[in-house]
């Protein structure tokens, strides 16, 4: 974010992101040890220079129709997850083909299609010019409330992730439904596709406060954990196919909580951020996560000895209280976020 923002310019940041993963992608393929750890060294080091500064070129592109960023941010985070679902079906076809070094051969060829539009689009025709009504303190805070609301609602909805991977593991070995256990590892991304997909055409065509988003993705969030509450009773007997369906049940409801959270935190930020730094921002968003996830982690794990269900009830408690709080913050604030349409704005829709 930092050689996007101050160095590179986030558009040229993106191309030499890309590059480099390509690199690493094909050093991965060579089959020698030295060769994969610097191909994945490679891969981490594009990825930080590509994604922050996609999103910020992205983001840029809506400052002057702010009402559809979040409809943007979904079509931005679908390419992701689609991209994924692709990728995990292509690179175990072809692992087990031809052996998965040929999968980075695939996945590095993949990147530099990728690149070829990005190459031809200019960075000064996305970037737009709004004024700014809060001011630069105002600003700064609600970034940093944003950033902590959202660490510790995707934090608890990674809670979720524990109970249903050891029911994953379960339904992959016994291939329930005839699926190929391959398959089940990117059944969460297909999950995620169809919730990301849902979001975006809804975002688009209706325009919602977004306060009133985050109060139905903590309510979604906490049915996900209800579904879990139904794996509880038969976990010391064993997971059977049927249990299947609650594990649909749970991805798609968490697919949707996340895909309704992940679009307004990038929306907020492009909206009261500097754009200066948008990538510098935006790249800020994975610290409280990772900080708070691994505090809740060691909550979980060394105070109240991991168990089954002590991410189930941890992670309903949590979703519960975010629930009542986000309700109540809404009853506080409803008259002062009322979402109005312009004529330029319905025809972009």
């Amino acid at each position: 974010g930092l050689l996007g923002d101050l160095l590179f310019g986030n558009r040229n940041a993106m191309i030499i992101g890309g590059i480099i993963q390509t690199f690493g992608a094909f050093l991965i393929f060579v089959p020698n040890e030295v060769s994969f750890y610097l191909g994945i060294f490679f891969v981490s080091i594009g990825g930080g220079l590509y994604r922050p500064n996609l999103k910020a070129q992205h983001g840029k592109a809506y400052l002057d129709r702010t009402k559809l960023m979040d409809g943007g941010f979904s079509l931005l985070y679908l390419s992701y997850n689609l991209g994924a679902v692709v990728g995990m079906i292509f690179g175990a076809l072809i692992g087990k083909m031809y052996g998965y070094r040929f999968a980075f051969l695939f996945s590095g060829g993949m990147m530099i299609i990728s690149l070829i539009p990005f190459i031809f689009i200019k960075a000064a025709q996305v970037i737009k010019k709004v004024k700014r009504t809060s001011s630069k303190r105002n600003g700064v805070l609600k970034i940093i409330v944003i950033l902590l609301f959202f660490g510790f609602c995707f934090t608890l909805l990674n809670l979720g992730d524990y109970p249903a991977y050891d029911l994953r593991q379960v339904l992959k070995s016994k291939e329930a439904f005839g699926i190929p256990g391959t398959y089940w590892d990117s059944l969460s991304n297909i999950a995620m596709v169809i919730a990301v997909t849902v979001i975006t055409i809804l975002w688009t065509i209706f325009h919602i406060a977004r306060r009133t988003k985050l109060l139905v993705s903590t309510i979604v969030g906490l049915l996900s954990f209800g579904t879990l509450l139904l794996l509880i009773p038969d976990h010391e007997r064993g997971f059977q196919e049927h249990h299947a369906f609650i594990y649909f049940t749970f991805i798609l409801l968490a697919g949707f909580a996340e895909a309704i959270l992940a679009p307004i935190v990038n929306s907020w930020i492009i909206e009261y951020g500097n754009s200066k730094y948008y990538a510098i921002l935006l790249s800020l968003t994975d610290i409280p996560i990772t900080v708070i996830s691994y505090l809740i982690s060691y909550y979980a794990y060394s105070i109240i000895n991991y168990s089954f269900n002590s991410p189930t009830y941890l992670g309903l408690s949590g979703m519960f209280i975010l629930v009542i709080g986000t309700a109540i913050y809404l009853l506080a604030t409803k008259s002062s976020e009322k979402p109005t349409l312009s004529s330029k704005d319905l025809l972009d829709s």
